[in-house]
């Protein structure tokens, strides 16, 4: 899958480094090879110096190559530095993750990410953002912690929302403090 994505042409336009955004970013683990892993930046597709009134999307999708059995952990991201729950709307970032998987991987691009010669482990969709700004007064916070945190918030709404479906897996919305690391599969 990797492979094919570096010799799409439009595709390869989106490879990025890093997803990173206004200071927040996911990491990539150091026990990750370079070559077994990519960041595409959906939302250089979905912009509007390509199309006129694009669709809402992630920013990112990275893609990791398993090696226990040769497939693959699939994560949509969606970055958002903000200073509060004010500074999203739920319905916006599930049409952002909504457009990624029904248009970008199921239409558009879908010769890829529908190919059944690339199997997915894992898929997973992750909302980056410290909104109820809790990273700064409680850096050390656990991810249990931080799930008891944002109950009756915002974020507590996107995590019980339905969750999306790609390729036969469900993935729920996943709403993660800035700078989560991925890791091998």
């Amino acid at each position: 899958m990797i492979d094919k994505i570096y010799n799409d042409l439009e595709l390869s336009s989106l490879i990025r480094e890093l997803c990173d955004e206004n200071d927040i970013c996911v990491e990539i683990s150091d026990h990750i090879s370079d070559k077994d892993y990519l960041v595409l930046k959906i939302d250089q597709y979905y912009s509007s110096k390509r199309m006129h009134n694009p669709p809402p999307s992630v920013d990112c999708i990275i893609i990791v190559k398993c090696y226990k059995n040769n497939c693959y952990d699939i994560y949509l991201v969606e970055l958002k530095n903000i200073k509060s729950t004010k500074g999203f709307k739920i319905n916006n970032i599930i049409k952002k993750f909504q457009t990624t998987i029904d248009d970008f991987m199921a239409k558009q691009f879908s010769h890829i990410f529908l190919n059944k010669d690339y199997c997915v482990n894992n898929f997973k969709m992750y909302f980056v953002s410290d909104a109820c700004r809790i990273k700064n007064k409680f850096p050390n916070i656990t991810e249990s912690q931080y799930r008891k945190k944002i109950l009756n918030t915002k974020l507590d709404m996107l995590l019980t929302s339905k969750p999306l479906q790609f390729r036969n897996k469900v993935a729920p919305f996943d709403p993660v403090l800035p700078n989560p690391m991925v890791k091998p599969c």
